[in-house]
């Protein structure tokens, strides 16, 4: 898939489907800065926003985006995530409603209420019900590890720890692989937003869901804590995963991390 530029997106505006209707074309406003695969867009007519996201076309990404379409489908129904507008039909981009609110990052720290209620998001999202293949860690860890292996060289030491690692991760699936889930798998600070007027009334949303999949509770959780600097004591009491499972969680969660930023910039 060859990824469109903005102007043949923009041209084909008549086909979005927009809610509400629009009668004029969207214009561009800025790019918005979260995300690390794809270009996002803020676009606006006269009364409303909207999101144009173009879809990365790299190996590294491989990416399944009906799957990606279905889950968010799933998670709007839930409350937790935006509305899709429109798909093209390549799968190589799509229009969705903009959240105004604050992101995670935005806020810089959260206070307890809003911290239990992100648990409390997160552990919503995971009762989320949708038909999906498994989610293997060990696989994703692995075609990491490939494309770096294949941009650079890597060293002894970065061959052992990999085995280590990938040992480790091996581990955590089968230890705790049998309780599944919807999970999101990126959660960071920019694709978490609290939206709406006062602190009362404020929701949570996640965004951007291509690394989403049937995966392991306690991952997402472990990547809260490692995106947030939050402490895995603090965590366990939020969301009932014992810290042993959590710390195992996010060395696997560090690891894949580190290796996927490494194969991205090669």
């Amino acid at each position: 898939m060859q990824s469109p530029t903005l102007e043949q997106c923009l041209k084909q505006w008549r086909n979005w489907q927009l809610e509400p209707s629009a009668s004029e074309a969207p214009v561009v406003a800025r790019k918005l800065n979260q995300g690390k695969t794809n270009q996002s867009y803020l676009l606006k007519t006269a009364q409303h926003s909207y999101v144009l996201r173009i879809h990365a076309d790299s190996a590294l990404h491989s990416i399944d985006r009906q799957q990606e379409y279905r889950i968010q489908q799933a998670v709007k129904k839930m409350g937790l995530g935006t509305s899709i507008y429109y798909q093209s039909p390549n799968d190589s981009y799509r229009v969705s409603a903009f959240i105004e609110g604050d992101t995670v990052t935005q806020l810089n720290v959260l206070n307890n209420d809003q911290l239990v209620q992100l648990c409390e998001a997160i552990k919503k999202l995971h009762s989320v019900s949708i038909d999906l293949p498994i989610f293997s860690y060990s696989q994703q860890l692995t075609r990491y590890w490939q494309m770096l292996n294949q941009s650079t060289s890597v060293t002894t030491a970065d061959i052992s720890e990999q085995a280590s690692m990938l040992s480790l991760c091996l581990k955590y699936e089968n230890d705790y692989g049998r309780r599944r889930s919807l999970c999101h798998h990126d959660l960071h600070g920019g694709n978490i937003v609290l939206s709406g007027q006062g602190s009362a009334s404020k929701k949570v949303i996640f965004l951007d869901w291509e690394f989403a999949g049937f995966g392991i509770p306690s991952f997402d959780f472990a990547a809260l804590a490692c995106e947030l600097a939050l402490d895995i004591v603090d965590i366990s009491r939020l969301c009932g995963i014992s810290c042993n499972e959590l710390n195992r969680a996010t060395s696997v969660y560090r690891y894949i991390c580190e290796v996927y930023n490494r194969a991205r910039v090669c």
